[in-house]
């Protein structure tokens, strides 16, 4: 009975920690590259040149997401999945939009959340 309840307690810990690992990404912005990292998993570190990136969207998330929204980056026609940043908060999210803008990356924002409150160049 008592390796039961541990089984159970070592799933329901797997399965939280996966839900919030989903929304424990953060972003870095070099000279040429947009690097996409999650601080609960440090090995991810995926790199996309910003000169092959043709779009930023910040998506919405379900109503269940602590995160304001979901970061997509559109390249080679192609789109990557919503990479869910629930550290980020208003200020930081607006700095990061204002980053892309100078680099001429075009920046929509969808997510309900964030819809009115940050502005991108047109």
């Amino acid at each position: 009975m008592a390796g039961r309840s541990l089984n159970v307690g070592i799933a329901f810990f797997f399965v939280f920690f996966i839900f919030t690992a989903n929304e424990a990404f953060y972003f870095e912005l070099t000279t040429d590259k947009l690097i996409v990292k999650n601080y609960l998993l440090p090995f991810v570190n995926i790199k996309y040149n910003i000169s092959e990136i043709t779009g930023i969207e910040l998506a919405g998330t379900n109503y269940r997401a602590t995160a304001d929204a979901a970061l997509k980056i559109y390249h080679d026609d192609k789109n990557s999945m919503g990479f869910r940043a629930a550290s980020l908060d208003l200020k930081t999210w607006q700095a990061f939009v204002n980053n892309l803008n100078e680099r001429k990356i075009p920046v929509t924002v969808s997510a309900s959340r964030l819809i009115d409150k940050i502005g991108t160049e047109e």
